[in-house]
């Protein structure tokens, strides 16, 4: 090869390396905390004559389909052509004098998108009582949103009778939408969007219909929602792309604003980065391309808009929202004999989140059951869910049998295991079912109940108990009888008039430190109250000391060192610390010993004895409250026997010191 062969080829080379785009996978889209992804549209249309005698004035089209700039996600364009008029709901060309023939238009943009997630970190109430200004639209039944089909409100009634809290109803809505619609890319759907009356009756659809239906539920109970328009990534094997136009939903909370749901892909409460986000509007007819020209005796023929993706960046990694734990009923069961598994979930974060839970498949196991589940999660909630098992009757009795369970949650799993043999015990379906807690979910039924209670203080020491005061109140209009009220194991029997009310009072400690949980029930046949009050419990301030440095043999008159670190061991802070090296006059002070500190403390041999010192590193210290803790350690020092001068000068040393 040559070298001006060679230099071309180390250029294109080049070229190429610049402009690949990384490798697509599930892990790299769903698992990355940012992508830069590059998105080009392009569509054309044609002036066709209808007549010899024609003419064309000009050609317009209106593009409200293309990536825009949010709080969730960044857009540059690269490249617009021809020159549109921008606007941030739109982009409109324009051709003069266009003649007749194929005319195109292309936008090209680099979008930065990430996990879209809206952190709802408290409570908003359902129903809605003052809805925020223009909203109104979003409430209303539309063409493909048909929120007034009778069908359509009795079921969204029942999935959110007796609720009162307004992300666990939406997420109702979207949980129902997504289990109980068939994903059908027949041409009858997967072409002409579909009412939402239309796919409740028969129950399936494309995700234009799954988030119809969705919009639906939500606009029946005066919920706003409305359509997103946009594109997203799948790995389905339903889909010969992986990228492609996909429609989700957004929910408004009040407080918040509006919370992406994407019932298709069972992401409720966020999106991942893999969708871009194009337009949204109050139907999915209102996503549309406008066309307009004006002329004489000629039509305009449209084409069809096309995209083209290329992942360009894939950054960081996605931090799970939840931690996943996992244990078997019984370690050791017999062939053809039930098992369950307890799975906890609990949330790291301080906003709702869902939790989809899968459990992987094992040989000669059979899960009864989905496979699948979802929880919601409140802020720091925790959960526990339930999978049975079926072992295999027909094992070889000669050999003992493990198998492995593993469920996942996003990126995050957790493994546990249990055996089977022929002799051990079997247990039926019901046995292990009735070993099983279930988690009884209060309802806002209990409306008719009302149960308020605090904490004398909320922030205690491990060694101390703080006083809990419950109000119990009858709403209703119906008198309580046999209520019970519990905590801790402990039950009383009382009843409540209408209007009436009933105080206790209680004290609790704990063992552990940390944020506790109080749970205080009301409970009957006919009702149910429960809550929750958190105390967090301090541990007791806690000192040790590290890195003690010091010399073991001194001379009669050496001056030297002793340094060492304090170091807090303990989540709270020593306060009012006095450190001492006794029986020296070293001595230090520190209103609060926040971490590790390092103390170094100048002595002279003079101040010792001849021989073995015994020195103490104390310190003494305070909490909130006043009360004293220490801290010891022990060296020892010896200080260098002198000779007889040497006594006589040590001896006049030490008098004029």
């Amino acid at each position: 090869m040559n070298k001006l062969a060679a230099v071309a080829a180390i250029i294109f080379l080049l070229q190429l390396s610049l402009t690949a785009a990384i490798e697509e996978s599930r892990e790299t889209i769903f698992g990355s905390e940012e992508l830069l992804i590059g998105v080009e549209l392009s569509s054309s249309f044609s002036l066709v004559p209808e007549k010899s005698d024609y003419s064309a004035g000009y050609a317009r089209v209106n593009l409200t389909l293309f990536p825009k700039e949010s709080s969730l996600q960044q857009v540059e364009f690269t490249k617009l052509q021809p020159t549109p008029e921008v606007t941030d709901d739109y982009l409109l060309f324009e051709w003069s004098n266009p003649g007749t023939g194929k005319l195109s238009y292309n936008v090209a943009s680099d979008v930065t998108t990430r996990n879209a997630v809206v952190p709802i970190t408290a409570k908003v109430g359902f129903p809605i009582t003052n809805l925020d200004e223009g909203l109104e639209e979003y409430t209303l039944p539309s063409k493909n949103i048909d929120s007034d089909d009778r069908a359509i409100v009795e079921l969204a009634s029942s999935l959110a009778a007796g609720e009162d809290d307004l992300f666990l109803i939406v997420y109702k809505l979207a949980e129902w939408s997504n289990s109980n619609i068939h994903y059908n890319l027949s041409t009858l759907t997967a072409d002409v969007t579909k009412p939402a009356s239309w796919v409740l009756e028969n129950r399936e659809g494309v995700c234009d219909e799954f988030t119809n239906l969705f919009i639906a539920l939500n606009r029946a109970l005066g919920i706003p929602a409305r359509f997103v328009s946009g594109i997203s990534y799948t790995d389905s094997e339903l889909f010969a792309e992986n990228w492609g136009f996909h429609g989700w939903a957004e929910v408004y909370f009040p407080g918040y604003g509006w919370v992406p749901f994407d019932v298709t892909y069972g992401e409720f409460g966020f999106v991942d980065p893999g969708h871009i986000k194009m337009t949204e509007a109050a139907d999915v007819s209102d996503t549309t391309t406008n066309y307009q020209w004006s002329g004489r005796n000629i039509k305009l023929e449209t084409g069809r808009l096309t995209q083209e993706i290329t992942l360009k960046r894939a950054s960081g990694r996605t931090e799970s929202a939840v931690s996943v734990y996992s244990k078997i009923l019984k370690d050791v069961v017999g062939f053809g004999s039930y098992n369950i598994e307890e799975v906890e979930v609990t949330n790291l974060r301080n906003y709702y989140t869902v939790a989809e839970i899968l459990h992987a498949n094992t040989e000669s196991l059979e899960l009864i059951g989905s496979n699948k589940r979802d929880l919601l999660l409140k802020p720091g909630q925790k959960k526990h869910e339930y999978f049975v098992f079926k072992v295999d009757e027909g094992l070889d009795e000669g050999y003992i049998y493990t198998f492995p369970l593993t469920v996942v949650s996003h990126i995050v799993s957790a493994n546990s295991s249990f055996k089977s043999n022929r002799d051990a015990p079997k247990f039926s379906l019901e046995e292990v079912n009735s070993l099983r807690l279930e988690e009884k979910e209060e309802k806002a039924y209990s409306r008719n109940i009302n149960l308020k209670c605090s904490a004398e203080n909320e922030e205690i020491y491990i060694y101390e108990s703080t006083g809990i005061s419950c109000e119990v109140k009858n709403a209703g209009n119906v008198a309580l009888n046999n209520l019970y009220f519990c905590y801790d194991g402990e039950c009383e029997l009382f009843t409540l008039g209408i209007t009436r009310s009933r105080e206790f009072g209680f004290s609790a400690n704990f063992t552990s430190p940390g944020i506790n949980r109080v749970k205080v029930k009301v409970d009957s046949d006919t009702v149910s109250k429960s809550e929750i009050v958190e105390i967090n419990v301090m541990d007791e301030p806690s000192v040790i000391f590290q890195n003690v440095s010091y010399p073991e043999l001194v001379s009669f008159k050496e001056v030297f060192e002793i340094s060492f670190i304090a170091k807090k061991v303990s989540s709270t802070t020593p306060l009012d610390a006095e450190i001492a090296i006794k029986p020296t006059k070293a001595v230090f002070n520190a209103e609060k010993l926040e971490s590790s500190r390092k103390f170094t403390a100048e002595l002279s041999a003079l101040d010792m004895k001849e021989g073995q010192n015994n020195l103490i590193i104390a310190a003494e210290f305070n909490d909130r409250n006043g009360r004293l803790y220490s801290a010891e350690e022990e060296i020892i020092v010896e200080v260098e026997k002198p000779g007889f001068f040497q006594k006589i000068q040590r001896f006049f040393l030490r008098l004029f010191r």
